[in-house]
């Protein structure tokens, strides 16, 4: 919200920052199953291709004042998200049939308590940054 409102944006835009992201990702799901297929290092170098392109993009509109580029960023970060495809398929071929749902719900549990905690653990880490360092980190920094 502070990101919107420094750019000058309705906030009643924000979900487009939401949406970007989920449309990224469902675009680029079909791409992510036959890489997958392929090869897995493959899929793990088109992961670190979309986060580095994304967070770049991001950073740059910000730096820009673009809403457009951060959208677009938010976008190409987005398709990140067929990394889970390639993690579910990973447990797959290596899990026998027997232990899989014990894996599976692992593997959601561990990825529901990391996308709960992640915001409070990255704003902690911000404020002992801040505090460290004496600068404050925000948005548009």
């Amino acid at each position: 919200e502070p990101m919107f409102e420094s750019l000058g944006v309705p906030l009643s835009l924000s979900g487009l920052w939401l949406g970007a992201y989920s449309i990224g990702g469902l675009a680029v799901l079909p791409l992510w199953v036959q890489l997958s297929r392929r090869s897995v290092y493959r899929a793990f170098l088109l992961y670190i291709a979309c986060l580095l392109a994304g967070t770049t993009t991001m950073s740059a509109g910000i730096r820009l004042r673009s809403l457009p580029l951060i959208m677009a960023g938010r976008g190409i970060a987005g398709a990140e998200v067929g990394i889970r495809y390639t993690n579910e398929y990973l447990l797959y071929m290596i899990v026998p049939r027997s232990d899989r749902s014990y894996w599976m719900g692992l593997w959601y549990t561990l990825t529901a308590v990391s996308n709960t905690t992640g915001p409070a653990v990255a704003s902690a880490l911000t404020n002992a940054a801040s505090a460290v360092g004496g600068h404050a980190i925000t948005a548009m920094t």
